[in-house]
């Protein structure tokens, strides 16, 4: 499958040419904020785990009704998604408005 890790560069950032998790995720969701190396490491994961793609979707739906159960329940107000550092297709914190 050849060498997916990125290398890290003297800031300590990844060069913009190595795949991100976080892009990768977006990708799979049907966003627009990807490069042609997150592409490339999604197709080659969907070769090896074709339900891969299911699980993220499953995932994001999770974390959209526990957003929305603790708006509704609770009155949370706010939420962080420490995780990303980019945007995705839609994002947890605006579920429950």
């Amino acid at each position: 499958m050849g060498t997916l890790t990125s290398a890290v560069t003297a800031r300590g950032r990844a060069p913009v040419t190595a795949p991100s998790v976080a892009k990768l995720t977006d990708w799979l969701l049907g966003g627009r904020h990807h490069l042609p190396a997150d592409r490339q490491l999604g197709r080659l994961v969907l070769l090896e785990a074709p339900w891969f793609e299911d699980a993220v979707q499953i995932n994001r739906l999770y974390a959209h009704e526990t957003a929305a159960m603790l708006a509704h329940d609770f009155g949370i107000t706010q939420f962080i998604d420490p995780g990303r550092r980019s945007t995705v297709a839609v994002t947890v914190f605006v579920v429950p408005q």
